[in-house]
């Protein structure tokens, strides 16, 4: 049965025309919206509110307000009352001001569109990066991971580019794979484990131009915004901490994909959940170290990278799972060399249903859909990573 969903023609074909629904049901929406809704009742763009609304903060000069849940809320009314509540929140580092800060220069419906054109090509470039070809790429680009994205107007087309560049292109493209780094410090939380991944590897110049632009990210943005912004932005990290604990309110946990949330949607107490999830880290970054020091598969190695540094922070999204198109690109990959594994078969097509209906069954589930694919992902990869290693330590015995 599984083979017959995993042919190939029949995967590209289905995915293309899911994606062709997603994609121009998206561009519909906003093209055919008077009210600021789309045909959902929802409001128009989704988290991409959020950012047009940073921009107006700092365009008019009023950036350091955004990190007030209240103002927050009066200037996206401001842009267009669609709905009573938008309930969105500002809590990125001043460094991003830099990014949002042109798209309130433009319209609403055409910011919107250029956001989303932008993060589709950048992705597609990022795609055309590794070694995946024409048919992966389409596969790519129309995978339920990204339509999750665009449909919310998030900007993890640009976050998870960043993360794949960082993650693979060490050793090949080390400036660029360091200047990818230093960008994905605009979401902090996602790329802890990437300075262990480059010392442990041994790759420098990655690490240092990852250094230097991060140092660089943060002077000019305390330039223009001072030293504030970073108080106001450390703020609002204690107060996203305290929502957490008190249940996820502002940000609930069946939206996430942590060991933490996953803990806590179970009604583990927070501060066992929590216990548990430094745990759990601490583990995964002795893995990512071990994997990056022995195997030589650039893939493999940044997809354990992927995979752990997405369950490393107890507050990380599911559609920060973009960056899990390296996992299963590798994984793939693997399988055309070395055929299927058990498992893998029912992995891919789980996951591609999962991923598809993720935002509008996951609130139905007492588990997190986000937080079992990842585990699952990570699984598979380390036992392909074992089955590579091998070979690679019986070469580099030889050679002594």
């Amino acid at each position: 049965m599984f083979a017959a969903l995993l042919d190939k023609d029949r995967v590209l074909r289905i995915s293309l025309m899911t994606a062709a629904v997603f994609y121009g049901g998206i561009l519909l929406s906003v093209l055919s919206s008077t009210d600021f809704t789309n045909i959902m009742g929802q409001h128009l763009g989704g988290d991409f509110m959020a950012f047009y609304g940073a921009s107006q903060a700092v365009l008019s000069g009023d950036a350091l307000q955004a990190y007030d849940v209240a103002w927050f809320e009066t200037q996206l009314q401001s842009i267009g009352p669609a709905i009573e509540y938008y309930g969105l929140t500002w809590q990125y580092p001043p460094t991003y001001f830099l990014f949002v800060a042109p798209l309130a220069l433009l319209p609403y419906k055409l910011s919107l569109i250029l956001w989303l054109l932008a993060g589709f090509a950048f992705m597609a470039f990022v795609l055309r990066c590794l070694p995946i070809g024409r048919y992966g790429l389409l596969l790519a680009l129309a995978s339920p991971m990204l339509l999750t994205a665009a449909v919310q107007g998030q900007n993890s087309f640009f976050i998870g580019g960043l993360f794949i560049l960082a993650a693979s292109q060490a050793k090949t493209r080390p400036l660029l794979s360091g200047a990818a780094a230093a960008l994905l410090t605009i979401k902090p939380q996602l790329g802890v484990l990437i300075p262990i991944a480059y010392m442990t590897a041994g790759c420098w110049r990655a690490f240092f131009t990852a250094a230097i632009l991060s140092v660089a990210l943060a002077a000019i943005s305390t330039f223009f915004f001072g030293v504030r912004s970073w108080v106001a932005f450390a703020d609002r990290l204690t107060r996203v901490s305290t929502d957490l604990a008190a249940g996820g309110v502002l940000y609930p946990h069946a939206r996430m994909i942590s060991p933490y949330s996953a803990l806590s949607l179970l009604g583990t107490p927070h501060d066992v959940a929590m216990l548990i999830h430094w745990s759990i880290a601490a583990g995964l970054a002795g893995l990512v170290a071990l994997v990056w020091r022995r195997s030589d598969d650039l893939l493999m190695r940044g997809s354990v990278l992927v995979c752990a540094g997405l369950l490393i922070p107890p507050y990380a999204y599911y559609y920060e799972m973009t960056a899990m198109l390296l996992p299963f690109a590798a994984l793939l990959l693997t399988v055309q060399k070395n055929g299927w594994r058990q498992g893998e078969k029912l992995f891919f097509v789980a996951a591609w249903l999962a991923l598809l209906l993720l935002p509008t069954i996951q609130p139905l589930l007492p588990v997190q859909l986000g937080f079992l694919i990842v585990i699952a992902a990570l699984f598979l990869i380390l036992r392909r990573v074992e089955q590579i290693a091998l070979p690679v330590a019986l070469r580099r015995s030889a050679a002594i």
